[in-house]
């Protein structure tokens, strides 16, 4: 048996994590750069005074290393993140949903990622990797500028380079229906009518197609029967007394889906 001597890092490197633990649970808030630095201010200086190639800051002192950081104020975090839009390219051509990826870093960390597209927000992402559907058809075709804001949790922002894509969706050419549907009164026509029973018809058509045709057929002025598609037919009783012997109008009104409306009419006289 006997002793000898050692040395090296792996001797030193589970002490340092041991205090810089015991360190985070007394202020979980320090950020790397302070609790590195507490642990080089605190240390017991060997050797030659400062930093030195043979004990570099010195042997770590465990108990001023903690009580440091529980009474060490936080600096202030001024520094703002950084962002790039690292697709798609700019001046690339673009169409319907589009991926939008972003880099963004921060000293302490970044909360959250803002996707503008022509000085509109159309996105938020707080998880990395940043990434965004856009949806291209929300602005007009032509040039768009995407810019990517990053910001930490101290509310320091900074915005990306802009990237401009061209927006190149297909258009829709939406044509309005102003033809007026054609509508004729088959019978009676004009002259004179007779019977208890008078049969009216009437057949109407339209370009955008006769099932949307709407009919309303009027006996001297008064509404006596509507229908729709290309045919209408009524059956008008001309026994009663209130229908009397002599001249009457029968019209027709017919409207297609769009509005538009056309009408026919003939002259007719009872005879009794």
């Amino acid at each position: 048996g006997g002793y000898g001597a050692a040395s090296g890092t792996s001797f030193s490197s589970p002490v340092t994590a041991g205090v810089v633990a015991l360190m985070m649970a007394a202020k979980p808030t320090l950020p790397n750069t302070q609790i590195e630095s507490l642990l080089y201010s605190t240390a017991v200086d060997l050797g030659t005074p400062g930093r030195d190639p043979y004990y570099g800051y010195g042997r770590v002192n465990a108990a001023r290393a903690v009580q440091a950081a529980a009474g060490t104020a936080l600096a202030a975090d001024t520094q703002a993140p950084a962002a790039s839009i690292t697709s798609p390219a700019g001046g690339s051509t673009v169409t319907g949903l589009v991926g939008v990826n972003v880099a963004a870093s921060d000293n302490v960390g970044v909360a959250r990622v803002e996707l503008r597209v022509n000085n509109t927000t159309v996105a938020v992402d707080t998880t990395a990797p940043f990434a965004f559907t856009w949806d291209s058809r929300g602005v007009a075709n032509g040039m768009a500028s995407l810019v990517a804001y990053a910001f930490d949790a101290a509310g320091n922002s900074k915005a990306s380079t802009a990237v401009s894509v061209n927006v190149a969706n297909a258009t829709t050419t939406v044509t309005r229906d102003t033809t007026a549907p054609q509508v004729k009164i088959v019978n009676p026509v004009a002259g004179n009518v007779s019977g208890s029973n008078v049969a009216i018809s009437v057949n109407a058509s339209d370009d955008s197609g006769a099932s949307g045709i709407t009919h309303m057929l009027y006996i001297d002025g008064v509404l006596k029967a509507t229908g729709k598609g290309s045919t209408l037919g009524y059956s008008w009783n001309t026994r009663p007394n209130n229908v009397r012997a002599g001249a009457h109008i029968i019209w027709v009104v017919a409207r297609d889906v769009a509005g538009n409306t056309s009408s026919a009419a003939v002259n007719v006289t009872v005879i009794k």
